[in-house]
């Protein structure tokens, strides 16, 4: 008859037991997509440990008590470091830093739930690093102003490629003076300057509309942006040398942004903006980004620091756009009412209303999704130990500043967790309020330009088209940003005759 040593088993669950955490961080999938090396590195670790605990039970069981005992004190260090009260005396903000469950992982609002249970200050586990979260625009604008030389922005890997910095990361003159010569590039009537090609492009981009809504979209974006910034329509030779050559510097690319592969491409980038300074593109000129700034200042590609900007900022303005317009997409096939609205207002010959602000229904749906969903949310480390109210952030914390989740709570907007466009019918909201493009220095100098491209795409898709949901999913975490499921995907109705006739009118 088969004997079963319940000490021994004991002393190996407990063993296991202690492993539990990072089994549970394994199962994300995230984890995995985000950082395959190292989730690769972590599961070879544990089955190590599983294989020394197997060995250990099999070959020198007084030992394994020796390791249970080392479990338990590891559990118990775990359970008391992660408990919403740790660090309460020295400062800290409550909050658990325990690793995300999959659960709360996969739980688009499980920030804003930490907001309600402990306050605007909290401290979370991000990514195995200890942050403070803070909710509320006033509060984090007073953080961020009063704190600017110990609060660092936290660059991406493709950083490294621009001698200075990218312009969102660059700190103190050469912020400023940067920021200067790209201001001047980003006029707001520069999406209208480019309005007939911008439109000419949507229009081909719908009618042979295929697969599912994000690289579609993105793909659009793309060749938007291209025109916008560097005159050159998908015609031109120079547009293919462009989409081979982005395809390796794609900020989504974690793993080889920072690469020799995205370097080598950034080269070939380089002589098509040597070939435009010389010889402009069909639809260059001064309408476009690159025009503008040459037209301030001829020289301005010969320092690299503004070149390497020139060429991310281009990637970076199409991505966040084009990730806007998917949650347009996604909140109107949920919202059908107000898609529906808009079609209606756009098939009634001649201009559509516009309220007391100049705003149509197409631009308050483009700022309500931003308020809903598509907020930059703003990331720092404490190059130093922080105050902010009662709470302490030591030095090494990162900070996060969560826009999305005031933009859900805020007594401001009425309803906030309800879709609804015409809360911006004839108000403008303080930046106190409702800052999706960011709080401080660093705010995102492309809103007009985002605004603008999205009510065009919503005027050319809903005037011609309607649409409908072929496939759908739960939301996803990007890496980044949350995002429609990657399988949500449309089919672009056209309208009928009649109402085609009366649109083109």
């Amino acid at each position: 008859m088969l004997e079963i040593d319940f000490e021994r088993l004991a002393a190996v669950s407990i063993c296991f037991f202690a492993a539990w955490p990072l089994v549970r961080r394994l199962f994300q999938r995230k984890v995995w997509k985000n950082g395959s090396r190292k989730a690769a590195l972590a599961s070879l670790l544990l089955l190590a440990y599983a294989t020394l605990i197997v060995a250990t039970a099999v070959y020198a069981p007084m030992a394994l008590w020796a390791l249970a005992l080392a479990a338990l004190i590891g559990i118990s260090l775990y359970f008391w470091v992660t408990r919403d009260n740790f660090g309460r005396r020295r400062g800290l903000p409550p909050g658990s830093l325990a690793p995300a469950s999959p659960a709360k992982a996969s739980d688009q609002a499980s920030l804003l739930k930490q907001f309600r249970k402990h306050g605007p200050v909290f401290k979370v586990l991000a990514r195995y690093q200890p942050a403070a979260c803070v909710v509320g625009h006033s509060a984090a604008t007073e953080l961020l102003t009063s704190n600017a030389d110990k609060l660092a922005a936290v660059p991406a890997a493709y950083n490294k490629h621009i001698p200075k910095g990218f312009l969102r990361y660059m700190r103190g003159a050469d912020h400023a003076a940067c920021r200067r010569k790209f201001q001047s590039a980003l006029p707001p009537s520069l999406v209208q300057a480019n309005e007939a090609d911008l439109r000419a492009l949507l229009r081909e981009r719908f009618a042979s509309w295929d697969g599912p809504v994000d690289p579609a979209v993105t793909s659009a974006l793309f060749a938007m942006m291209v025109r916008l910034f560097l005159g050159i329509m998908p015609d031109d030779p120079r547009a293919a040398k462009l989409r081979a050559a982005y395809g390796n510097i794609a900020i989504t690319d974690k793993v080889h942004a920072g690469g020799d592969r995205a370097a080598n491409a950034l080269a070939e980038v380089e002589e098509v903006l040597a070939d435009l300074a010389g010889r402009p593109a069909v639809g260059g000129g001064t309408e476009t980004v690159l025009g503008a700034l040459l037209a301030g200042d001829a020289s301005a590609l010969d320092d690299p620091t503004v070149r390497r900007n020139l060429i991310y900022m281009l990637e970076t303005a199409h991505r966040d756009v084009s990730g806007m317009i998917v949650w347009v997409l996604k909140i109107l096939s949920d919202n059908r009412p107000w898609a529906d609205q808009l079609r209606a207002e756009l098939a009634v010959p001649g201009p559509a209303p516009v309220d007391g602000k100049g705003r149509g229904l197409a631009d308050r749906i483009i700022l309500e999704t931003l308020r809903m969903e598509r907020s930059e949310y703003l990331s720092r480390k404490a190059a130093s130990d922080v105050q902010i109210g009662p709470f302490n952030i030591p030095k090494g914390w990162r900070v996060r500043i969560c826009i999305r989740e005031w933009h859900r709570a805020n007594p401001a907007f009425d309803e906030p967790g309800t879709f609804n466009p015409d809360r911006f019918l004839d108000r403008t909201f303080e930046r106190t309020d409702y800052a999706p493009f960011g709080l401080d220095d660093h705010r995102c100098l492309g809103q007009k330009i985002a605004a603008d491209i999205g009510r065009m795409f919503l005027e050319e898709l809903f005037g011609t088209y309607d649409f409908e949901v072929i496939r759908d999913g739960p939301v996803e975490f990007g890496g980044s940003h949350w995002q429609p499921n990657r399988a949500f995907q449309i089919r672009l109705i056209p309208a009928t005759p009649a109402e085609a006739s009366i649109a083109a009118q």
